[in-house]
C-alpha cells in the first residue's frame, strides 16, 4: 500500500513543471505593464463634475402623492 502511494506521489510530482510559459517566471516589470494596458479605456471619475447641467426650483406647495403598498 505504501508503494502504492509513492508511485502516485511520483507520477504527480515528475509531471509537474514551471516553465516560462506560464508565467510564472516572468518579471513584475512585464505583468505591471500588462494591468497598465487593461485599464487605459477607462474614464477616472471625479466629484467636481457637474451632473446636471441644470436645476429646476419645486415649488413651496408641491406634494408627492405615492400609491398605498399592498401587502
Amino acid at each position: 500500500m505504501k508503494l502504492f502511494f509513492v508511485v502516485i506521489i511520483y507520477i504527480f510530482l515528475n509531471h509537474c513543471s514551471f516553465d516560462d510559459k506560464t508565467g510564472i517566471w516572468n518579471s513584475n516589470n512585464n505583468i505591471s505593464k500588462k494591468e497598465n494596458n487593461l485599464f487605459k479605456e477607462f474614464k477616472t471619475l471625479s466629484g467636481s463634475e457637474e451632473f446636471f447641467q441644470k436645476e429646476i426650483p419645486i415649488k413651496k406647495n408641491f406634494t408627492i402623492d405615492l400609491p398605498k403598498k399592498k401587502n
